[in-house]
């Protein structure tokens, strides 16, 4: 069986003008997709965008209209061949476990495995990655949200499948226990040389787990990049709000300098060109607006977001534009308080608003 690979790299997924509509409704629109062997993707967009209907297509539950799909090499879904989902090697973890609730952790874990499999101690390898080693004999009524979960990716796992699809599995636990448990189990991935395929809405999760992160927008892929890249370079300002806190500004660039009330910005696309000259928007992030003691005051603390380990100070600025600075935990500003602002690095244009 030969693999495909794309920039010199072995894709376990790879998609090619994938198309899938309901009715008059184009769910996914001439998706393109490549994860390499390996790694973790988060496909990040917002409720309705096409996110789930995309995993479903690549699990076989449903068939694409229009296009290709290929996992490790062989094609599954295409105009002249459609292979059934047992067929397809994939590991699927819901958003709930959905675990047998008569059978115990082991048995669970094992359901998929040949008998050889479970000699081989399969099961007990896969419980030991997601931290249950001595959890086989206990059933899933007895076991937290958040070991139900870890107790669904062992299953995944198990049959050493070619890729895990993870449908938003972290949605249902509360916020505290989710950030340890998300980061578990993609060690856990990545431990076991898995190729995952995660979906979620959570900007901070994708951030944090994902090796690539594609963003999804109406049926549509519009970036695909590192989470570094993908917080830095934005395509365009609506990746930019959906990805993090932005400060946008309307200004007017000339030479490469933007006036505005927080001083003269330099201004860089996100490809690092300079942009013409005219009236357009630059987006800034929070981290990038810093309190100045000595400075003159050009903005007006209207709200503070406090997080414990920052807080999020929402500011109004002198040309009453709307703004916010990520601010130390200790910082104690008043409401309705002058600051002065000044900006740290390069404001961010794009080809076009949007």
């Amino acid at each position: 069986m030969l693999a495909y690979e794309q920039g010199g790299h072995v894709s376990d997924v790879m998609l090619r003008e994938v198309t899938k509509s309901f009715g008059s409704h184009v769910a996914i629109d001439r998706v393109d997709l490549d994860v390499r062997s390996g790694t973790t993707m988060a496909v990040l967009g917002p409720s309705g965008c096409g996110k789930t209907t995309l995993l479903r297509l690549i699990a076989g539950f449903e068939r694409a209209e229009a296009g290709s799909i290929a996992l490790g090499g062989l094609m599954v879904d295409s105009p002249v061949r459609w292979a059934p989902p047992e067929r397809r090697r994939i590991g699927i973890v819901p958003q709930e476990g959905a675990l047998f609730p008569h059978l115990n952790v082991a048995r669970n874990v094992g359901y998929g495995l040949s008998r050889a499999g479970r000699r081989r101690g399969r099961v007990e390898e896969v419980l030991a990655l997601v931290g249950l080693t001595d959890s086989g004999s206990r059933m899933p009524h007895e076991l937290s949200g958040g070991q139900q979960q870890r107790v669904a990716v062992a299953r995944a796992l198990a049959p050493r499948p070619g890729v895990v699809l993870l449908d938003e599995p972290f949605s249902a636990l509360d916020a505290p226990l989710r950030t340890g448990i998300r980061a578990d189990v993609v060690q856990a991935l990545r431990t076991d040389g898995a190729t995952a395929i995660l979906v979620t809405h959570d900007q901070a999760e994708a951030l944090s787990v994902a090796d690539t992160v594609a963003v999804m927008r109406e049926g549509t892929i519009v970036q695909v990049a590192t989470p570094t890249t993908l917080y830095r370079r934005p395509r365009d300002i609506r990746v930019a709000c959906f990805v993090g806190d932005a400060v946008v500004l309307d200004v007017a660039i000339n030479g490469g300098v933007a006036s505005t009330a927080l001083g003269p910005l330099t201004v860089r696309r996100n490809n690092g060109t300079v942009p013409p000259n005219g009236t357009t928007q630059v987006m800034l992030r929070p981290e990038q607006l810093v309190l100045d003691a000595e400075g003159t005051p050009n903005a007006t603390v209207v709200g503070r977001d406090y997080y414990g380990h920052d807080a999020l100070l929402r500011l109004r600025l002198s040309d009453g534009t709307a703004a916010c600075a990520r601010v130390g935990s200790a910082s104690d500003e008043a409401m309705d308080a002058q600051v002065a602002v000044s900006v740290l690095g390069e404001a961010m244009a794009f080809d076009e608003a949007q």
